[in-house]
């Protein structure tokens, strides 16, 4: 098989995703095995999620994938990837405009990397409320009770903050429901972070498509619509790095970011991907003195960081 991609390696932007969806399509073409509609990309995405946690060892999601097989152009896909579903795709309003600007820090989310111990903490936190709250019936943190309960339960104790392997394993033997991730008994693991990130990014991510889909097709963003997604975005980025998936080369980017600020055009920017660097997404209105303050990003942060801009259709959209 002759494989020729245009998304570079190791910047956060799903490159793996890309060369998986990539060849599943044209093996499947090739067998003629169909994969169309929603439904069909959300099952060819889903093979090759397990691809990369079997074959490649890396304890991912399933967003990249999904993304790469069901996306559409200048839309984001708003997906529930507890259960593959495809919520809808949301119109990036006419006036704002995303940036990609690569840090220069390659990432990797292998079984051994701080991403597969910040999901393995999260999985430990859901199976904990899980068994103290079973009537609760929480399959997912992103169906966990209201935050504000959860925020109540650690402030008074109720849930622990930090869980060592061992103890973990002592409590609940059979494990924590993760089949791509393994608890380490030595290591101290951050739970009330790394899971409470999960229930806080679902109400964001929730509130920015809210928000989004109030524009109507025929007016342009306000600024209120973008002081509120990209607050949301800087929200994102400081919790990512609080589970320890942060860098200091991501962490530069968005602070110059907000330092050009609304006045510039300048309204959010956030980390991505599995985090430890990788790539920085920035909204800004579509003006040329937004366009001039992300360059000026990209002058002060220096090393000439590679810029992506647009976007094009999944292998099934």
């Amino acid at each position: 098989m002759f494989v020729r991609s245009s998304v570079p390696e190791g910047k956060g932007v799903s490159s793996s995703a890309a060369v998986e969806v990539a060849s599943m399509r044209a093996l499947a073409v090739l067998a003629n095995v169909p994969f169309d509609g929603d439904e069909g990309g959300a099952e060819l995405a889903a093979l090759c999620q397990l691809c990369e946690n079997a074959v490649a060892g890396a304890p991912c999601g399933v967003m990249d994938q999904m993304t790469a097989s069901l996306g559409r152009e200048s839309r984001l896909l708003a997906l529930l990837c507890s259960n593959n579903a495809v919520l809808g795709h949301v119109r990036m309003p006419r006036g704002c405009r995303l940036w990609g600007i690569d840090s220069g820090v390659r990432h990797s989310n292998d079984g051994e990397s701080d991403y597969g111990r910040v999901r393995c903490a999260a999985f430990m936190f859901r199976e904990h409320l899980r068994r103290t709250w079973p009537e609760k019936k929480i399959a997912h943190l992103a169906a966990s009770p209201d935050p504000r309960w959860l925020e109540v339960m650690l402030l008074n104790g109720a849930l622990p903050r930090r869980l060592s392997g061992e103890n973990f394993l002592a409590m609940y033997p059979e494990g924590h429901g993760d089949d791509v991730t393994s608890i380490d008994p030595r290591v101290t693991y951050d739970v009330a972070t790394c899971g409470s990130h999960p229930v806080m990014e679902h109400k964001r991510v929730t509130l920015i498509r809210d928000w989004l889909e109030e524009v109507a097709d025929d007016e342009a963003v306000s600024e209120l619509v973008m002081t509120q997604v990209g607050d949301y975005m800087y929200q994102s980025h400081e919790s990512y790095g609080a589970c320890g998936l942060g860098s200091d080369a991501t962490d530069a980017l968005v602070r110059l970011c907000r330092e050009r600020g609304r006045d510039r055009g300048v309204f959010g920017a956030k980390i991505t991907g599995g985090g430890k660097g990788g790539v920085a997404c920035v909204l800004t209105a579509d003006t040329d003195d937004a366009a001039s303050a992300v360059a000026e990003v990209c002058e002060e942060y220096g090393g000439k960081p590679a810029v992506f801009v647009g976007s094009s259709p999944g292998a099934v959209a």
